[in-house]
């Protein structure tokens, strides 16, 4: 989205317009992904779960409310290739913090040092909630081998694990402006979502917005 050292949005140039067309694509042509107005209606996560949306793009602590499927079999995968060969997926990161003004600095972070360690993660994870933030963990039985009644394979703890351990898996480009970014990000894809622009032209409107916000 931005360039290496955050000077530049990159959203203009032909590979990012490709996936911008490629999105709308999806929603205003095949009509295989649903729109704003459909998911105003009923989130992805809601309309896998009652069987109305074939697959979604979530993490893996999305296996918590999984869980509750009863009507049909379902599983993880790694997301597809692209035409490159190339897989990338954007990094979800869940944090636990302690406030800077706590009146209880030696027991906060006892508590937090607690919560990230194994014992404290597999007591929160075991579940189907989250995916350990300790490399060794992902190995564990109580991880690797966990399933829920209606999961197919391991595969719904391992798809996540194998995709880190590969690189494919990318942070948020962090940037001082952040929220100005995201802001114009999320207001362009109206104009994608509903037709009335093409990739391209949704693509050039970014760039523009955000190179005046990065250089302002």
């Amino acid at each position: 989205m931005l360039n290496e050292d955050g000077t530049k949005c990159l959203l203009d140039q032909p590979d990012a317009v490709e996936a911008l067309q490629y999105m709308q694509d999806l929603v205003t042509v095949y009509g295989v992904s649903p729109g704003p107005e459909a998911l105003s209606e009923m989130n992805e996560g809601d309309r896998f779960t009652t069987g109305r949306l074939g697959a979604f793009v979530g993490v893996r602590g999305s296996l918590g409310s999984l869980r509750s499927i009863e009507d049909f079999h379902f599983d993880a995968a790694a997301l597809p290739l692209s035409p490159k060969g190339e897989r990338v997926t954007q990094l979800a990161i869940g944090w636990t913090s302690v406030w800077t003004g706590t009146q209880h600095p030696d027991e906060a972070y006892l508590l937090t040092a607690w919560v990230a360690s194994p014992e404290g993660q597999e007591l929160r994870i075991s579940r189907g909630f989250a995916h350990p933030s300790r490399k060794s963990l992902v190995e564990q039985p109580w991880f690797a081998d966990y399933q829920c009644d209606m999961c197919n394979t391991t595969g719904v703890n391992t798809a996540f694990s194998e995709m880190l351990m590969r690189g494919e898996a990318k942070a948020w480009p962090a940037h001082p402006k952040e929220s100005e970014i995201v802001q114009v990000v999320n207001t362009e894809l109206d104009a994608l979502w509903d037709g009335s622009m093409s990739g391209e032209e949704v693509g050039v409107s970014m760039t523009q917005q955000i190179d005046a916000i990065i250089t302002g």
